[in-house]
């Protein structure tokens, strides 16, 4: 058995990302994943995390999802998306889709120039969010609800990713409705 223990480490999420993404890009992916939802830092996802993260991914609001990617670009923490974390994340999709890294790198610039407001060199989460839920066309995308919400109930909301809606406001906001 792959997972005896109830969990998935972060050795073997890489490992399964490895089998499927090019190089390094699987424990970059790994990494961006636990940064995200393995809230206690243990090196591992228990069950909990690992509903909350497939649960967030696939069933939150286009700018609960924004807010999400928004801290798995921001990489040290530290409240602000850098160019530097911005093109490393860029060209971990492209090449993950083939796609030239010089693309990538001019992407993640031109990006990176329309959400930074200020003009201070870093994106703020507010920027982020605001940036992106300003392009319809993003919006429709983070919209797509075309997967099913896993059966899940009664999760804490002191385990769901800071800016995220959490399920027990997802379960009363349904009851109320």
């Amino acid at each position: 058995m792959d997972c005896p223990q109830g969990t998935l480490t972060v050795e073997k999420v890489k490992e399964m990302m490895n089998l499927i993404l090019p190089d390094e890009n699987g424990g970059i992916v790994a990494d961006l994943i636990f940064s995200s939802f393995d809230k206690d830092n243990n090196g591992s996802l228990d069950f909990c995390e690992f509903i909350i993260a497939t649960h967030c991914t696939a069933n939150s609001s286009p700018e609960d999802k924004l807010h999400w990617v928004f801290q798995m670009y921001d990489k040290d923490c530290s409240g602000s998306i850098t160019i530097g974390e911005m093109i490393q994340v860029f060209a971990t999709l492209y090449e993950n889709e083939g796609l030239d890294q010089k693309m990538a790198v001019e992407r993640a610039e031109n990006i990176f120039g329309s959400l930074d407001a200020n003009n201070d060199g870093d994106i703020t989460e507010h920027e982020f969010v605001k940036g992106c839920m300003e392009d319809e066309e993003m919006v429709l995308m983070l919209s797509d609800s075309s997967a099913e919400a896993p059966l899940v109930k009664d999760i804490s909301a002191c385990t769901t990713p800071t800016g995220m809606i959490s399920l027990e406001n997802i379960n009363s906001s349904k009851s109320s409705g």
